[in-house]
This record gives structure tokens, C-alpha cells and sequence, in this order.
């Protein structure tokens, strides 16, 4: 399975998934959802989805999970559809420009990945042709681009605050000896988290009595990423691990250790040796998208509902009520974490 990045802003206005918008030919097919100043044929509609299969491998997954996917999709494209005609004929004419330049950047990226061959044969079965891509990209970026237009600066430097205060943009180097309560190698249970955070107290008692850090690490850490590295990972995404260690990390004072901090992996004694955030103006385009983003986002689930006034999708199914109404234990181990984030680059 192919694996897309995102090189081109488009790629980002979605509230459901990398979706935004696709313009088929006008040609053909009864529509599919009628809304004040237009309508969405069948064609398009078809085409929409096909590029979307495209650029998301997680497409059929998401479609069985959701059973209102193509309604969400639908809302999207009119969504997009709507805010595109609002852009300016010189900005419709650069994105013109500019799709085709991520046209050509997601060939690329495709066929080095998967050979010229599959790119074909994904063509040929999603019934798409290179003006069609090249049409999606030109409405999604001149509706990311109007939306730009209409976002105020106050706006945008909230969102970096917001961004930031979370820790968006905050990079660290870190030292930290975990007292973890599972084998790294096996995810057996090798200590109670009881018994984990005795063991810390008893680290962080030796780090307090002037005892070196590295050769605690390498004698106590549990985490084999750090462990012979004096516990330490070097100008590190804060946001790459795990709540608790995440948060310490940010508000640390530089070079003072943790007293013991509690994570799902178990305690962490934690020393920051170095802390930036970028600044508004290194990230001001990125903090833009996210607002643009958020503005996309209040549009489809505030405005849009009052503009569409007609759709002809089939109804989404009910998914099917269990058999058993008892309530079943939750399958899967309740302690094994869904991403093990912490201490990753």
C-alpha cells in the first residue's frame, strides 16, 4: 500500500480525512445534491470519490467504519465547491498554475514508490485521467486560498498561541530513566505500578545525593532507546510522547529533575537539558492552514446545512444492533497502549 505525503497545502482542509474536493466533467448524470447557486452531478460526485480513493489508502476502511461516508464526502465537495467560487479569477488562475504542479509531485511520489506501471493500472481502475486530479487540486487550493483571505491576523496568532501552549511547536532534549511496569522485549508484566514508582523514589533519591544520571539510566531505565545513551533524546518533537511525559517536558525548569512522573508505561524521572519553540513567524504559513482548516471545519457544520437543498444519496444502514445484550468485557488487553510514543524522534 502506497503511502502519500502531504506536499501540497489541499491536503490539510478536511474534517473527516485527507478529503477536500474534486471537479468532474459537466456532462453527465443526474445530481446528486442540489444547494443555492448549484448542483453536484453524478459524474462529479464519481470522480470526487475516485481521487479521493487515491489519495487516501484508507479509503474502503473508512467507508465500512462510517456508514455516512459518502454524505460526508458529498457535504465536502459542496463545501469546497462553494467556497472555490468565492476566490478571485487571479487566484483561481495561480492555483491553475500551481495544481499542476502537485499533479505532477503526486505522479512523482506515486510511481517511485509503486512503478509507472501501477500508476497506470490505479488510473485505468479509478477512471481518472490528469485533468480530472489537476481540476480537484485547482478547487481545493482556491478555496483554501479564499478562506486565507478572510482570516484575520488576531486569528491566526491565536492559533499559534493555542498551538503552542500545547507544545505544536516545541522541540527538547531530554534525559529520563523510566521504571516501566512491562518487559520492553515481551510486554510482560515485570512490576506493579506500586512498585515502580518505590523504585523511582529510590532513583531519584540517588539523583538527589549527587549520583550520575547517565549510569542510573544505563543501571534502572527500562526504555532500551535511551538507556545507553545516558537516558537522553536529542532535539526531539515534544508531541511524539506520551501525556504525562509530554507536559512535564514543557514545563520543566531547564537541568532540574522530576520528582517521579506517571505515565501508561509506568514512572519517569525526567531532566530537560534544552527547550525551543519556533516562533510565530517560522510557522506563521502552517498556523494559517490550521486556522483555514478550523474556519473549513465551522463552515461545513454551520453554514452548510442552510445551503444544500437537495440530496439524492441512498440512505446510510443502521449498523446492526448485537445479539447479545449484555454488555461484552472490552476485547484486547485494557492496559496495552495504542501508540507507544514516548521517547520517539
Amino acid at each position: 500500500m502506497w503511502q502519500i505525503k502531504k506536499t501540497c497545502a489541499v491536503l490539510a482542509i478536511s474534517a473527516v480525512t485527507v478529503l477536500s474536493a474534486a471537479c468532474g466533467s459537466a456532462d453527465g448524470g443526474e445530481p446528486v445534491a442540489v444547494y443555492q447557486g448549484g448542483e453536484v452531478t453524478n459524474h462529479e460526485f464519481e470522480q470526487f470519490k475516485s481521487v479521493t480513493k487515491l489519495l487516501n489508502p484508507y479509503y474502503d476502511q473508512l467507508v465500512s467504519m462510517m456508514p455516512d461516508f459518502e454524505h460526508r464526502l458529498l457535504d465536502q465537495y459542496v463545501a469546497v465547491e462553494l467556497l472555490s467560487s468565492k476566490a478571485s479569477d487571479e487566484t483561481k488562475e495561480e492555483q491553475t498554475a500551481l495544481a499542476e504542479q502537485d499533479y505532477e509531485a503526486l505522479k512523482q511520489q506515486f510511481t517511485a514508490q509503486m512503478g509507472e506501471d501501477a500508476w497506470k493500472d490505479e488510473m485505468d481502475k479509478l477512471e481518472l485521467d490528469e485533468e480530472a486530479i489537476t481540476n480537484y487540486f485547482v478547487l481545493s487550493n482556491s478555496a483554501l486560498a479564499w478562506i486565507r483571505t478572510e482570516l484575520k491576523d488576531e486569528d491566526v496568532q491565536a492559533k499559534y498561541e493555542e498551538q503552542a501552549a500545547a507544545g505544536d511547536y516545541t522541540t527538547a532534549t531530554v534525559s529520563h530513566i523510566l521504571i516501566g511496569t512491562n518487559d520492553p522485549n515481551t510486554d510482560e508484566e515485570i512490576r506493579t505500578m506500586e512498585e515502580a514508582l518505590e523504585r523511582a523514589k529510590e532513583v531519584k533519591a540517588k539523583l538527589d545525593a549527587g549520583e550520575d544520571f547517565a549510569t542510573l539510566a544505563a543501571e534502572y531505565s527500562d526504555d532500551p532507546g535511551s538507556k545507553d545513551n545516558g537516558g537522553t533524546y536529542e532535539n526531539a518533537p515534544v508531541n511524539n510522547w506520551t501525556e504525562g511525559f509530554r507536559e512535564a517536558t514543557i514545563e520543566l525548569p531547564i537541568n532540574e529533575i522530576s520528582e517521579p512522573v506517571e505515565t501508561q508505561f509506568g514512572y519517569h524521572i525526567i531532566k530537560v537539558l534544552e527547550r525551543t519553540e519556533q516562533s510565530f513567524e517560522e510557522v506563521e504559513d502552517q498556523v494559517a492552514s490550521a486556522a483555514a482548516n478550523e474556519y473549513f471545519s465551522n463552515f461545513m457544520q454551520n453554514e452548510l446545512q442552510n445551503i444544500v437543498e437537495e440530496v439524492n444519496l441512498p440512505e446510510p444502514e443502521e449498523p446492526a444492533a448485537p445479539e447479545n445484550t449484555q454488555s461484552p468485557e472490552q476485547p484486547g488487553n485494557a492496559d496495552t497502549p495504542a501508540e507507544e510514543t514516548e521517547g520517539e524522534e
